[in-house]
């Protein structure tokens, strides 16, 4: 069932249920659910939630002021979701139990692991896609509204894990090709973070690209100017050796990357090794491997130990290259004292991971839902 609530802390601190924007209280109830909702499950010591509420400043009856606020965030939480998110004290503490695709910061994350994994895999296009989506979820500075130090310090560091998805998406527009488009945006970029050696990277190489050698030059000149005259050092090995590149008009780095390309098939390497010795079985093999017109799906069936699996794997081999389009192996644990069998989800995700299917494609937890999405 698709959830009808969300929380929003990358920008202002909000909270929507059915389409509409929920009244949650003053600055400190919403402080109170900023701190729960960026670790969903988790309980907050009571004495944690004081200090990020008023730092080193509590009031005499700190404890009694937190549970109002306590009171007020539940109430609120009851009028706009129900009992689908719960709010219960635990162990001195407070934990929010809510699902954490309802929470934006929760989603951009799993959304930059996602892009993150198909970059890996050269799947620029939807690394990409990703990426964009994961910007669009960002609506000005993160818990926006709130103050404190605690706050700001949270801040900065979410601030930083945007700045490295802007980078990230930037770096898959350039394989993409797409550097007369970030030209203008990395212009932007660099009025915000003038020093950040990855962003100037990427405009001195969108510069190159589309003809402005001289101005990708002066870029890497000012920036050094300024680093040594502001930080006494000089720019990092990669931003140097990208000044070097474009000074010798580096042919390779002219040239757009490829947007993508095929990830091979698994193939027989996904196997256990061959069994050194393997004599016998004729009969066995023969049927296995489709030599006697038998059916393309076969069970192994005996004792423990008496060589079904040194059997399957011989098979495989021998026939892996009738199957281009892969070749698994899963191992489900059934007999393994040192491990627990495989669940049926866990044995699907693995496969699915053996198969480099798209990361957005390839859930974290078992959902019937889903299944239709490789039929």
């Amino acid at each position: 069932m698709q959830n009808d609530h969300e929380f929003r802390v990358l920008g202002p601190i909000e909270m929507w249920s059915a389409g509409q924007q929920q009244h949650i209280g003053a600055a400190r109830t919403r402080c109170v659910l900023a701190v729960l909702v960026l670790t969903p499950g988790i309980v907050v010591p009571a004495e944690a939630l004081i200090d990020r509420l008023w730092d080193d400043r509590p009031p005499a009856k700190a404890r009694e002021s937190l549970f109002v606020y306590v009171s007020r965030l539940r109430a609120s939480l009851r009028q706009a979701v129900g009992d689908r998110v719960q709010l219960p004290g635990r162990a001195g503490g407070y934990a929010l139990n809510a699902d954490p695709e309802t929470i934006d910061l929760h989603r951009f994350r799993r959304l930059r692991r996602q892009a993150d994994a198909l970059t890996g895999s050269a799947d620029f296009e939807d690394a990409a896609q990703l990426l964009r989506e994961a910007a669009v979820l960002w609506r000005g500075p993160a818990l926006a509204g709130l103050s404190g130090d605690w706050i700001g310090r949270m801040r900065d560091s979410l601030e930083e894990e945007h700045r490295a998805a802007v980078l990230a998406r930037i770096e898959v527009e350039l394989q993409l090709g797409h550097d007369a488009d970030l030209v203008g945006e990395l212009h932007e970029l660099l009025i915000r973070y003038p020093l950040d050696e990855g962003l100037i990277a990427c405009q001195m190489t969108a510069l190159y690209r589309t003809g402005r050698a001289s101005d990708a030059l002066d870029l890497y000149r000012a920036t050094r100017s300024r680093l040594v005259e502001e930080q006494g050092t000089e720019p990092g090995r990669a931003l140097a050796e990208l000044h070097q590149r474009i000074l010798v008009d580096d042919a390779e780095l002219a040239t757009v990357p490829a947007a993508a390309r095929a990830v091979p098939a698994p193939g027989a390497e996904t196997l256990p090794p061959q069994p050194p010795e393997f004599v016998g079985r004729a009969g066995e093999l023969a049927v296995l491997t489709g030599q006697q017109g038998m059916a393309a799906v076969s069970v192994i069936e005996g004792m423990p130990g008496v060589g079904k699996t040194a059997l399957a794997v011989h098979a495989a081999r021998t026939i892996s290259v009738r199957y281009p389009d892969g070749v698994l192996y899963l191992n489900l644990h059934s007999h393994d004292p040192a491990s627990s069998p495989l669940s049926a989800g866990e044995a699907l995700r693995r496969l699915l991971r053996m198969l480099t299917g798209p990361a957005t494609q390839i859930p974290e937890t078992l959902a019937g839902s889903w299944l239709c999405r490789f039929r």
